[in-house]
């Protein structure tokens, strides 16, 4: 789980994974508060972990329960639904339904439901966050201002329609995976020049970035979303196709949630939960489905989700009361039965026969099911290379899913402690064993070079607590050094976070 916190101090800090989290532990107890579901961090703090409202605009809480709201999950704020983000906490600002830091320096998420396919970062952002733009479909063109300096991890990660980018030549990193999956990526418009562009340093998991034709020294283009025609009928592939509708499968399972397990209701809900099952068996279950089936199954499930319409009664309860008025006017007749002849009351006794084949309560038995028997189907274990899924569980009775999956994290590797020495015309690196990895990589730097070395290690050193390897330079002076631990399976490769440090090669 990854989430924003706001302790009680109000200084935003960003926590990218729960193995590194820096502060006390959250509790396994989840409590539901109106759409909010939190949880407690041992210093008392409410941690908002989901949400399961059925609007559009997402509005963080001071407090919730009478405990201050210290963080966010970012399975809140990753919904595919939410046109706007707004903010009652005063550690957080909402500008044009975006939600930034209190100081407005830092774009914590733009707002993923946005129609709008070109924005442009307001000029008194510094930062723009971890996952800021994660999976907006809609944005084709994106302008920085010249006050960044940092774009982070995963910033624009699956943003498979972006075709251009303008950044400054303020920003000095780009972090690991922030243009991954950026697919339609084919201009860069760098306002600075092509020396400045080499100085900046570019984590891994950005190739679609460096593939992109880049204008040294450009412009701004005064219509970017003129400039930046949509390619997406030619670049969406089946990967992409099928994580956005995945991440739609997410955000809505909340409504199904309010239903099975809240007791709310929908008008049109039977029809949108089969939109949704049928999502869930092509997005999940359906290997060869295509990038066009995919889409499809998407549109009709957001369509099924705006037809939707909440009640304060069960609309599907109105066919079995109308039977009920019916008994009365039996009743009726067989009050006149008095004035009528004994001739007459012989059809009367014939009525209540329709009465006794009124099975139409047999009609509402399916809906009735115990679900005494239960099975689970779709479950999948994370790697570190594919995220998991704890599996539908389903009613072996009737066949209802009972319980939607959860998308389960990728595993992480851990960051591998190391020692690194500058030698005469050598790095000496020290490796000590991360569980899992099958090696490590040395990425070393000089001005504007930068080499890798790849070591993987063989069945006798795995077995060793660490490994020492020296890798021979050319040239003298202060070397950025990074290690990472890899793990390999097949063609993949998963890296983990790098250490990294500054060392002078004499």
């Amino acid at each position: 789980m990854k989430y924003i916190t706001k302790p009680l101090s109000l200084a935003l800090v960003l926590l990218m994974l729960v193995s590194l989290f820096t502060f006390a532990p959250i509790t396994a107890n989840a409590k539901r508060s109106g759409d909010f579901e939190y949880e407690f961090s041992e210093d008392g703090t409410a941690i908002l972990t989901d949400y399961f409202g059925d609007v559009t605009v997402l509005k963080i809480p001071m407090e919730i329960d009478g405990h201050f709201v210290g963080g966010i999950s970012y399975d809140v704020l990753d919904k595919c639904k939410y046109a706007s983000i707004e903010s009652d906490h005063t550690g957080f600002r909402s500008i044009d339904g975006n939600l930034y830091d209190d100081l407005g320096t830092r774009l914590i998420k733009y707002a993923t439901g946005k129609s709008d396919t070109h924005f442009t970062v307001p000029n008194h952002v510094t930062e723009v966050g971890l996952r800021a733009f994660y999976y907006c479909y809609n944005l084709t063109s994106v302008t920085i201002p010249n006050s960044v300096y940092v774009i982070e991890k995963d910033a624009f990660s699956g943003c498979s329609y972006l075709t251009s980018i303008t950044i400054p030549g303020s920003v000095r990193s780009i972090g690991w995976g922030a243009f991954d999956n950026c697919k339609s990526l084919e201009k860069v418009y760098y306002l600075g020049s092509e020396d400045d562009w080499n100085n900046i340093d570019i984590e891994y998991e950005n190739d679609y970035l460096k593939r992109a034709t880049i204008y040294y020294n450009a412009t701004e283009p005064t219509t970017p979303s003129e400039t930046t025609e949509p390619t997406t009928e030619v670049t969406m592939d089946v990967e992409d196709a099928r994580n956005g509708l995945r991440t739609c499968l997410c955000s809505y399972s909340a409504i199904i949630d309010e239903v099975e397990y809240f007791g709310f209701y929908y008008e049109n809900y039977y029809e949108f939960k089969q939109a949704y099952n049928e999502a869930m068996q092509i997005a999940y279950h359906d290997d060869d489905a295509t990038a066009e089936e995919l889409l499809t199954a998407r549109k009709n499930l957001e369509n099924a989700r705006n037809n939707l319409v909440k009640t304060d009664h069960n609309p599907y309860e109105s066919t079995p009361a109308s039977t009920e008025t019916t008994e009365p006017t039996t009743e009726e007749t067989e009050n006149t039965e008095p004035t009528e002849t004994t001739k007459e009351t012989e059809p009367t006794e014939t009525v209540p026969q329709p009465t006794e084949t009124e099975p139409q309560p047999t009609v509402t038995e399916p809906t009735e099911c115990v679900h005494a028997n239960t099975t689970t189907t779709g479950k999948k274990s994370a790697t570190y290379f594919d995220k998991g899924n704890t599996g539908n569980k389903v009613c072996a009775d009737c066949g209802e899913v009972i319980e939607t999956g959860k998308s389960v994290a990728k595993k992480v590797l851990k960051t591998p402690k190391v020692t690194i020495k500058g030698a005469k015309n050598s790095i000496k690196v020290t490796y000590k064993k991360v569980k899992d990895a099958t090696g490590f990589l040395v990425t070393y730097k000089l001005g504007k070079k930068t080499y890798n070395k790849k070591f993987t290690l063989s069945k006798k050193e795995l077995k060793k607590a660490s490994v020492k390897k020296t890798i021979s330079v050319k040239k003298s002076g202060t070397y950025k050094v990074s290690v990472r631990a890899f793990v390999t399976s097949g063609k993949k490769t998963a890296y983990s976070l790098p250490s990294t440090k500054l060392e002078k090669v004499k």
